[in-house]
């Protein structure tokens, strides 16, 4: 079984990209965030030791404890349990840890998708 996972619902693509905005404006910000897959939910797996995270399109990631850097390293798997999901739905906190984790970077870290 591999340490992590990617699959897709019924084949289901990225979003097509949208005409270039001006960066740093409150509508290219608005651009890349209607194009970020969203986050449905997320726990801990202790079998696996892994965070899995289940996109809102049917898919999952699983990204290992082991390729974390930070607090998510080294926090029990109580800590680790405790995840809000927040900036609608592109964003893993972890409050007892203080770190997070943008699902932007999970995608293309573990994946390999980039989507903005």
């Amino acid at each position: 079984m591999p340490c992590f996972q990617a699959q897709r619902n019924g084949g289901a693509r990225m979003p097509k990209k949208l005409p270039p905005l001006k960066r740093g404006s409150l509508a290219h910000a608005r651009a890349i965030g209607a194009r970020l897959p969203r986050i449905s939910a997320a726990h801990f797996d202790a079998d696996s030791d892994s965070i899995v995270i289940e996109i809102k399109d049917g898919g999952f990631v699983g990204v290992p404890r082991a390729a974390l850097r930070g607090p998510l390293t080294s926090g029990s798997p109580k800590q680790l349990n405790n995840i809000h999901i927040e900036g609608d739905g592109t964003y893993l906190f972890w409050p007892d840890l203080e770190d997070g984790l943008d699902i932007a970077y999970v995608l293309k870290r573990f994946v390999g998708i980039t989507s903005a």
